[in-house]
C-alpha cells in the first residue's frame, strides 16, 4: 500500500543521473518459479525522474535464465532484463517518472531446462536534486 505524504511537503524534484540516492541491498532468492513474482519493493520518498538499477544472477543449473522487470504500484513499467551469469551482474533498467508515495518494485523469476533459482540483489535508485528556484537577476 503506497505512503501518503502531506500535500504541502516540499520533497524536491529530482533528475535522473548516476548519483546514489538509495540501495536496498537485501539479497533475495526465489525458487521454482516461472511466473514473475514481486522480490524487492521501496517506498519512493521523493518525487522526480529516477535511473534504477540492480544486481541479477541465475544459480548454477545448466541452461536457466534470470529475468527481472521493474514495477511501480504493481504494475509492470520496465523492460524485461535476462542474463544467464552465474555471478552478479548489474542491470541498467530504465529512467522511470516517480512520485513520493510510489511502490518502486522488482519482479523477477526463471526459466530453462531444470528448476529456476534467480536471485537478485542492490535495488538502486539514483538521481540528483534539482532546485525550483529562478535567478532573475537585473
Amino acid at each position: 500500500m503506497p505512503v501518503s505524504f502531506p500535500p504541502n511537503l516540499n520533497i524536491g524534484n529530482y533528475q535522473a543521473s548516476t548519483n546514489l540516492l538509495h540501495n536496498n541491498t537485501t539479497e533475495q532468492t526465489q525458487t521454482d518459479v516461472v511466473a514473475y513474482q514481486k522480490e524487492k519493493e521501496t517506498v519512493m520518498a521523493y518525487s522526480g525522474r529516477f535511473r534504477v538499477t540492480w544486481e541479477m544472477k541465475r544459480e548454477s543449473q545448466t541452461g536457466n535464465t534470470a529475468y527481472g522487470k521493474i514495477y511501480v504500484n504493481d504494475v509492470a513499467v520496465g523492460t524485461e532484463r535476462t542474463t544467464v551469469s552465474l555471478t552478479y551482474v548489474e542491470v541498467t533498467a530504465e529512467d522511470f517518472q516517480l512520485k513520493a508515495g510510489d511502490l518502486l518494485q522488482l519482479y523477477v523469476h526463471g526459466a530453462g531446462a531444470s528448476v529456476p533459482v534467480v536471485s537478485v540483489q542492490n535495488l538502486k535508485i539514483k538521481g540528483t536534486q534539482m532546485t525550483d528556484c529562478v535567478d532573475q537577476d537585473p
